[in-house]
């Protein structure tokens, strides 16, 4: 019987761990938090099947059998467990490495960017199930370990810089890269490190590359677009999508064939989720679904939770739920998606990433009635943005009661962090639920 290690019990981790158990192998997974933290539900998870499990720290005699070690993504390379591991011989991989090694004859399909990525593969799930039995996970929270021995003829992923940072096996019958922005240097340390890190996704791609060349940092990195699907709003191209303003129709082309869609058709706010619809539509023709299939699946598809998402009106005041955003360039679309001097806009979380929001400088002349500040990040965003429509520090529950006080008919009051959640809460879906729960306490 074959061994395989696994280092961290998140989300990846067990789902990894309890897959590889039904192929038949010894599972060594370790956790760096003491194992009384660790679930209940895991902890029995891991007696049910036999997995043994290492808590509380990571040791290198821990895997001493084990010549693999499926690494979670959200636990760096360069840390010393790893580079003792490699250092003795043992081999990195990632769960999605592990999941392609263990099914046959399926596509596989990834969307990698700092923004737009969940949304797209969402779109792309849908319009992809209209024709193949089509399995979405990755980076959106659900291991593709999951789909091993199920018969799924599409795997549909999200990836994440992490993701593709530890993979080296998989091969993408289909890959598209959004856009880069600033995001994760506290990890990566420089911004050309993190955009190779995007690029690399190509690498792993052994068929259609799609690339948004209105990104400046992959315009700036692609020199011969000979080999890829092009989507954009600036320039016509005979090999992708195009989004005319004027008309407001994108034109997708692809194998000599050209189709129409209305953006009208779209639900999703915004620009910039117009650049996503470009990206799914284009990986759907490539994958031979039926327009109309395609104009059926972005007509009927509903914005994600969290992600610009309305949840009431009070006194005529509309009050959208962002709290997905955790980049300036996340929020900057949001405000951006809405009519102009209307958003109040409240933005703040940890501080951890220290991102540059001069960025949203010009959006928020244009477009927010004012800011209010919140969380750890506050100080640092208020001295970014030197604007005297910025007040703070405030809570976020501080912020809605203000927000609700000043705004009047027809404004919107959008929450759009623009930063991590993890100065108060474990993650941006708690941040969601949390924000959703004191606005709808409010009448």
């Amino acid at each position: 019987m074959k061994n395989i290690g696994i280092i961290g019990a998140g989300i990846t981790g067990v789902e990894s761990a309890i897959n590889a158990r039904k192929l038949g192998y010894n599972v060594f997974l370790s956790e760096k938090k003491e194992e009384k933290v660790i679930d209940k539900k895991q902890r029995e998870q891991f007696q049910k099947n036999n997995i043994k499990i290492e808590g509380g720290k990571n040791t290198l005699k821990f895997f001493k059998d084990c010549s693999e070690i499926i690494l979670s993504p959200g636990i760096p390379l360069n840390i010393d467990i790893v580079k003792k591991l490699r250092k003795n011989g043992k081999k990195i991989i990632s769960d999605i490495d592990f999941a392609y090694r263990n099914i046959k004859d399926s596509k596989w399909i990834a969307i990698t960017g700092t923004n737009g990525k969940t949304t797209t593969t969402r779109l792309l799930g849908d319009i992809l199930e209209k024709k193949y039995k089509t399995y979405v996970g990755g980076n959106i929270g659900a291991s593709p370990t999951n789909g091993i021995s199920k018969d799924y003829e599409v795997f549909c992923l999200e990836m994440s810089s992490f993701q593709i940072d530890i993979s080296s096996e998989v091969e993408f019958d289909c890959a598209a890269l959004l856009n880069i922005t600033e995001d994760h240097l506290n990890r990566y340390g420089t911004m050309k490190k993190y955009i190779r890190s995007k690029l690399r996704i190509f690498e792993l791609t052994n068929g259609y590359k799609i690339i948004n060349i209105d990104d400046a940092n992959i315009n700036n990195s692609i020199g011969d677009r000979s080999n890829y699907h092009l989507i954009s709003m600036k320039k016509h191209n005979n090999r992708g999508a195009y989004f005319n303003k004027e008309s407001n129709i994108i034109l997708f082309s692809i194998n000599d064939k050209q189709y129409e869609l209305k953006k009208s058709l779209i639900s999703l706010l915004g620009y910039h989720n117009v650049y996503n619809v470009m990206a799914a539509g284009v990986m759907g023709l490539l994958c031979n679904v039926a327009f109309a299939k395609i104009q059926e699946a972005i007509k009927n598809f509903t914005p994600l939770s969290y992600r610009t998402e309305f949840i009431k009106k009070i006194r005529n005041i509309k009050i959208y739920n962002d709290s997905k955003s955790t980049t300036p360039e996340s929020t900057r679309a949001a405000v951006e998606s809405f009519t102009q001097k209307t958003v109040i806009l409240i933005i703040g979380g940890s501080d951890e990433k220290k991102s540059d929001f001069t960025i949203l400088n010009d959006s928020i002349e244009k477009y927010c009635k004012f800011i209010l500040t919140v969380g750890e990040a506050a100080r640092h965003i208020t001295n970014e943005l030197n604007s005297d429509k910025v007040a703070g520090q405030f809570t976020i529950e501080e912020a809605l009661d203000i927000a609700l006080e000043k705004g009047t008919d027809g404004d919107t009051i959008l929450f759009s962090p623009g930063c991590p959640s993890f100065d108060r809460f474990e993650n941006y879906k708690e941040r969601g639920r949390f924000f959703w729960e004191i606005v709808n306490e409010k009448n």
